[in-house]
């Protein structure tokens, strides 16, 4: 998981807060709710959902800020 932090000072650039790798279990859901942060999430393997939406090997979504969402791994994959 990829979390970026923005400063209120426009000159500065995004900083990466976290970094890591989680295998996810078939029961491991987040939301629905919300964050405030980006994350950036890549599927290494198998398929899930993102707010409806299939997302599978080699795909990714961006969560922004405050943005509503949902997610969870195919229990079956």
């Amino acid at each position: 998981m990829y979390t970026w932090h923005t400063h209120s000072d426009p000159n500065d650039a995004l900083q990466i807060l976290e970094f890591g790798y989680a295998p996810i279990g078939s029961n491991n859901k987040w939301g629905p709710g919300r964050r405030n942060f980006y994350i950036l999430h890549y599927v290494l393997d198998g398929k899930g959902y993102f707010n409806g939406t299939c997302i599978k090997k080699g795909q990714g979504f961006l969560i922004t800020p405050m943005m509503s969402v949902e997610y969870h791994p195919d229990p079956a994959e």
